[in-house]
């Protein structure tokens, strides 16, 4: 049996130090959690900002295109010069407990606008039916399979001639049996 060692000054100072530093362990814990969070979000409004730049930038809704990929509560807002389109997406970060403010996040992109492309922002008509849409289909006969069993097709090579780029790339006397002349 050991023999006991007398209590001294540091008795409990374990559980003193346990007191102070878990709460900081905590919070280095929660900031590191809400900066993922953070940076998550900025890589989804990027995305959605330049979701919605290209689609405004062909004459499309780009406020549509952009919210479809945003994340939750996400405000998308389009800038349209005459050469360019600006998106930007504006998204919240809720930090790790309700009493805390949040963080907002932001993310923009700029796209120039295709030529040839409706102005953005503008409405485009309904695409109206050509005329082959307009007739009724017809159905389709099927095709009688024209070959005969056994009978290689006048295009398809047979299995005993040689194919003339496989025996050019083996050289000279590789169609011998022993691949020598």
């Amino acid at each position: 049996m050991r023999p006991r060692r007398p209590a001294g000054r540091d008795r409990g100072s374990f559980t003193a130090e346990l007191a102070t530093g878990l709460p900081a362990l905590l919070l280095l814990l929660f900031a590191g959690i809400t900066a993922v969070d953070a940076v998550t979000t900025k890589a989804a409004c990027l995305d959605a900002a330049r979701e919605a730049a290209l689609a405004a930038s062909r004459g499309e809704d780009g406020t549509s295109a952009g919210t479809r990929i945003a994340p939750e509560a996400a405000v998308v807002s389009i800038v349209v010069d005459e050469s360019r389109v600006i998106a930007t997406v504006r998204a919240p970060v809720r930090a790790l407990g309700a009493r805390l403010p949040r963080l907002t996040v932001e993310a923009g992109t700029v796209a120039a606008v295709e030529p040839g492309a409706p102005q953005p922002g503008t409405p485009q008509p309904a695409p109206q039916p050509s005329a082959p849409e307009l007739a009724t289909p017809q159905p389709e006969t099927p095709q009688p399979d024209m070959r005969q069993p056994g009978v290689p097709e006048p295009d398809a090579p047979t299995v005993d001639a040689p194919m003339p780029e496989a025996s050019a790339a083996r050289g000279p006397g590789a169609d011998t049996p022993e691949g020598h002349s």
